[in-house]
């Protein structure tokens, strides 16, 4: 019985183990002063970014896009690589805080996937709303499917906040959170999965003010397989008590 328990124990663990992958990583832990095309991802895809922002990261596990610094548009291409259509995949941005006093309305960072026509049918992004608010977003559809798109609105400094979305095209699943806020929908997101081609970070707006800045803790891309290949598993997991079991009989 023992060893049949710590069978089970293993199958377990093994079963939790291909619930997710981790296929792009990027935590900021990296030395201070590490700009984005320096930074390790830690994912399977180990995409890699070009950059032309004056960004860093500031030697504590964040990295800080300052409010003079301009345009920035950080790139990484998934190359030749098709991400599989089957699957639940969920794109992350933890911001470790933000302050947009002195910014000017319009100003944001987006962090978002792009498909074979340059758009973007899966983004998150921090924005100066108005005088007195900065508004989260997720967007997951394609352009013009409104009902697919939530905001937050928060102050116009923050701290610790995660934003998330998720999508699966085989069933046209999705949602994602904002902060404690979380949304759901049950079909039509209107893209495939397999046409998405390239992660970007990028600006947009005059970011003219030194005193503006939003700091990210990480970013990044996961999958969750289908419930078929999760399924597979722990059919092995049983087959394998069925033998264990007649041979001990």
């Amino acid at each position: 019985m023992k060893k049949i328990a710590i069978l089970v124990a293993a199958m377990t663990a093994l079963t939790m183990g291909v619930s997710a992958e981790q296929l792009d990583l990027w935590n900021m832990s990296d030395a201070s002063g590490t700009t984005f095309d320096g930074l390790v991802n830690s994912g399977s895809l180990s995409t890699s970014f070009t950059t032309d922002s004056t960004g860093a990261t500031d030697g504590s596990g964040s990295f800080v896009i300052p409010g003079d610094g301009g345009e920035t548009k950080t790139t990484g291409a998934y190359s030749s690589l098709l991400l599989a259509s089957a699957g639940t995949y969920t794109l992350s941005m933890n911001l470790a805080g933000w302050d947009l006093t002195d910014a000017t309305i319009g100003d944001e960072i987006e962090y978002l996937i792009k498909d074979d026509n340059g758009q973007a049918p899966i983004k998150l992004y921090i924005s100066k709303y108005d005088a007195t608010q900065t508004r989260l977003k997720l967007v997951c559809g394609n352009v013009g499917a409104t009902d697919k798109i939530r905001n937050e609105y928060y102050g116009l400094t923050g701290g610790a906040t995660a934003l998330s979305v998720y999508w699966n095209s085989a069933t046209g699943e999705g949602g994602g959170n904002i902060g404690t806020n979380s949304y759901s929908w049950a079909s039509g997101i209107g893209f495939t999965t397999v046409d998405l081609k390239k992660s970007v970070l990028e600006t947009a707006g005059t970011w003219g003010s030194a005193t503006s800045s939003v700091s990210i803790d990480s970013i990044g891309l996961s999958v969750i397989p289908e419930p078929a290949t999760l399924g597979l598993v722990v059919a092995m997991g049983g087959g394998i008590l069925f033998i264990r079991r007649r041979l001990t009989m």
